[in-house]
């Protein structure tokens, strides 16, 4: 093989890492983005203590928050990871 031909199998491997980073961390964000959401829609709906004293509100967003939070922040951190490991 000649050094053209390595030189453009090894660069097509680096855009396909390259490609595969991006696309993990949109993922990340996009997670991410569902727990803002979900602090969102906690935010602005409504609460209230109704006459037998029983409370409507939605706190089970509060958990998925933090949930989706984590959840995004491991799939960044690790495909960070698989990029610099694979990188070197």
């Amino acid at each position: 093989m000649n050094k053209m031909t390595e030189k453009l199998i090894k660069d097509m491997d680096e855009n396909r890492k390259a490609k595969f980073n991006m696309v993990t961390m949109i993922i990340g964000f996009a997670i991410m983005l569902m727990g803002a959401l979900c602090l969102f829609i906690k935010s602005i709906s409504v609460e209230y203590v109704d006459k037998q004293g029983f409370p409507h509100e939605n706190f089970s967003l509060i958990p998925m928050d933090y949930l989706f939070a984590l959840a995004g922040l491991i799939v960044i951190i690790t495909g960070e990871i698989i990029y610099l490991h694979h990188k070197h």
